[in-house]
């Protein structure tokens, strides 16, 4: 490029010139920057300017982009009129962005600052640079666009070839079809194989999600197994959302597809975000070969964490109403405990210390304004759960001779799979009906099209069990032994102490329903208390198949060993006086004085008399227990700040 308007040098200094290079991905040759750098320097020798220069520049950066740190460093210099040159190898490596380009290059000519893209012929010296830059950057623009087709047009015939697309998938291996030399690096298009050492750990994944474990604690062994990640990310860890998408991925039933998910440019910003395909446009194909899960096994692991959504219907992306909202219940409690009056949930808030308390308490909804403090309640309900956990090792013996009978009677199976072939053959015969009266009819209504495919959704669901029990049938496991047995009960009642997360999921697994937060009132005084009330059921301690062999045509004999056991906890600390009244009392009437049954006791003079009375008061009463279940609201509460003013107005309100 010869300048028609000469370079002017300022008096006194030398001319200040800023070389900015770039380049687009990690396949191009890293070497490209100093590259261009050079060509910069040699246009300027070649002009004879002794200049001071400042190179900055952007790696593995599209050009389309309009934040990246090299080029924002350039923007701020512009901006301070740290330079008196802007030079470049062409506008390309400025920006594939035309507005973005054009709003630099005027800032630019805006603050006296001389741009030249020495390839492009762009000199905003000159008068028609910006026609010069428009055609070039349409140019740059389109260049883009016609690559990206391309790429899209090779990636297809990889697709329609049967070759690896896109990203290796845990599970799989890839090779090539031309081996690596001692000269030459191995050549594609490559292909995917099944790898032998993570096909195990694929099909347990599988396998927890089909029996329901929480995503967050499915992507814990997964970390911790040494699953690998897809080969794009960064971390190793797995997160909740990188598990369900494993899960979700059809090509371990032997369905490949591609394009599910598309980037979009957003045209301001130049940056790329993830949006779902049209359905019409998504890439399947069947590959077979790369098939590591059964179907039975794939549609019931994904029916489990569908199920775990509560609102199926909601519209998804920026339609949701909760788009861009996070939200996780993380407590240990969390769904699991509620109020026995209301039925809502117990809700960490209330106490100084942090306690628990009902949602519709706050805004006089429910009566039930007790509270309890939460890492009390932790301590109380896992400490009496561990109690009946470790009273288990009683029944091992009958246990495990219970378990060796079942294991070899497969009775119950065989019954439960010709009942899901006679409902196979029910809702075969009423498939055909539906599609017998579509093909009738020229135009068949709509409900009668989706009643079909409710009634094949429902078919293919019943294949997959039945094909799940003939997995069973034909490949038995081995009982757990004594030593395993005692081991599970060990971890399950070592977690459940810790109360963390993970020991949420061992509750949820034991408890038949919900923990009932029940409200009491101390007798002869205003204090109310909370106790927890809930059923549980020790037979679900044991392995998850173990378990359903042992209930199915067994109730019987399993609820003998293990029968499930009504529980009512303490959420408090009981005072002195309530604790020990009936005892006190029972000394009293046998002629201890108050100084013996306090030292009896370990109570002071004064707490014992007031034990005692308590005790002879309860007796009159006939009242075995110090608390007495509440199940309408008291007349006097300690503590309790009825805001019924707010109530009574709420309500005329309404009315």
């Amino acid at each position: 490029m010869n300048l028609r308007v000469p370079l002017i040098i300022p008096q006194g200094r030398k001319l200040r010139v800023v070389i900015y290079a770039r380049y687009s991905t990690s396949e191009q040759d890293g070497s490209s920057i100093a590259a261009q750098v050079r060509f910069c320097k040699e246009f300027l020798e070649a002009l004879g300017v002794e200049a001071e220069i400042t190179v900055l520049s952007d790696e593995e950066m599209s050009g389309e982009l309009r934040d990246r740190p090299g080029i924002n460093e350039v923007r701020a210099g512009i901006d301070a009129k740290r330079w008196d040159l802007l030079l470049s190898e062409d506008s390309s490596r400025l920006f594939r962005n035309h507005s973005a380009c054009f709003e630099l290059v005027e800032t630019a000519y805006d603050n006296d600052i001389r741009v030249i893209c020495i390839n492009d012929f762009v000199d905003t010296a000159e008068p028609d640079w910006d026609a010069r830059l428009n055609e070039a950057q349409r140019h740059h623009c389109e260049a883009n666009r016609f690559t990206r087709h391309r790429i899209a047009r090779s990636k297809r015939e990889l697709w329609e070839s049967g070759a690896a697309v896109g990203h290796l998938l845990p599970g799989y291996r890839r090779k090539p079809t031309i081996p690596a030399t001692e000269k030459e690096p191995e050549k594609g298009p490559f292909f995917d194989e099944i790898d032998p050492e993570e096909e195990k750990r694929i099909f347990e994944a599988y396998e927890r999600a089909a029996r329901n474990d929480p995503p967050w604690l499915c992507a814990q062994w997964a970390s911790e197994s040494g699953l690998r990640k897809c080969g794009s990310v960064k971390s190793k860890e797995y997160t909740e959302k990188n598990f369900i998408a494993l899960i979700r991925r059809t090509i371990y039933r032997g369905v490949e597809t591609h394009r599910v998910k598309i980037t979009k440019k957003k045209l301001r910003t130049g940056k790329k975000r993830v949006v779902r395909n049209n359905p019409e446009e998504i890439w399947t194909r069947q590959m077979p070969h790369l098939r590591e899960v059964p179907d039975w096994l794939w549609f019931k692991a994904n029916e489990a964490i569908s199920n775990r959504r509560r609102c199926k219907n909601n519209p998804q992306g920026p339609d949701h109403p909760l788009y861009g909202t996070t939200r996780d219940s993380r407590g240990p409690l969390a769904d699991i405990f509620i109020c026995d009056i209301c039925k809502e949930k117990m809700y960490k808030e209330g106490r100084i210390e942090g306690g628990y308390r009902c949602k519709n308490a706050k805004n006089c909804d429910c009566w039930n304004k007790a509270t309890s403090l939460y890492e009390l309640t932790h301590k109380q309900i896992s400490k009496a759960i561990c109690g009946q956990l470790l009273a288990v090792g009683n029944s091992f013996e009958a246990l495990v001779e219970l378990v060796s009978t079942t294991s070899h009677d497969d009775t119950p199976l065989r019954n439960q799979l010709q009942e899901l072939q006679r409902q196979e053959q029910n809702v075969w015969e009423r498939c055909q009906k539906l599609a017998k009266a579509i093909e009738s009819t020229d135009a068949p209504p709509e409900t009668l099209v989706q009643m079909l495919q409710e009634r094949e959704a429902e078919l293919r669901r019943i294949r997959c069990q039945m094909e799940e029990l003939t997995t069973k049938l034909n490949e038995k496991r081995p009982p757990p032994t004594r030593e395993e047995l005692e081991r599970s009960i060990r971890e399950a009642s070592e977690k459940l102490l810790t109360m963390d997360r993970e020991a949420g999921v061992i509750l949820r697994k034991l408890i038949d329903g919900k923990i009932l937060a029940v409200p009491y009132q101390q007798f002869g005084s205003a204090k109310v208390v909370l106790r927890a009330h809930f059923r549980l059921q020790l037979a679900k301690i044991l392995p998850d198949d173990l378990h359903a062999s042992l209930i199915q045509g067994r109730e019987a004999p399993c609820g003998e060993l293990l029968p499930p056991i009504d529980m009512v906890v303490d959420l408090f600390e009981p005072t002195d006086v309530p604790a020990h009244a009936v005892r006190a009392w029972e000394l009293a009437k046998q002629g201890s004085t108050l100084i013996q049954i306090g030292s009896e006791l370990g109570l002071s003079k004064r707490v014992a008399h007031l034990a005692k009375q308590m005790g002879k008061a309860m007796e009159e009463a006939n009242v075995t227990d110090p608390y007495v279940r509440l199940t309408k609201a008291p007349e006097q509460a300690s503590r309790w700040r009825f805001n019924r003013k707010k109530k009574d107005d709420d309500q005329s309100s309404a009315a």
